[in-house]
């Protein structure tokens, strides 16, 4: 919904809500997860086993949107939904506008 798409491809570890059966060459993918990426037309590419540089990718993307994302609002109190996806879209348009 923020970018206005999906993305070409998700690359999630290889945790067993995502990937049934971790493969290096073929893993199979949850079939309910495989029915979410085809409806939004997108890939699912997990990390490959054994290789921890695949995963230290995904876990760093997510260790920067909590740290610039999440962590600021962790003193904050908000009454309602709408009011906490407020706070969460300017932090997040925020860190979009950043250069890397």
């Amino acid at each position: 919904w923020f970018y206005g798409g999906v993305p070409r491809a998700l690359v999630p570890d290889n945790l067993k809500s995502a990937v049934t059966k971790s493969s290096r060459y073929e893993p199979k993918v949850n079939e309910v997860f495989a029915d979410f990426a085809e409806h939004y037309e997108t890939a699912v590419l997990p990390t490959r086993t054994y290789r921890p540089r695949d995963k230290a990718i995904v876990e760093n993307a997510v260790r920067i949107i909590y740290t610039r994302v999440f962590a600021p609002l962790r003193n904050e109190t908000f009454h309602s939904v709408a009011d906490i996806n407020t706070a969460i879209r300017e932090l997040l348009e925020k860190h979009n506008d950043m250069s890397f």
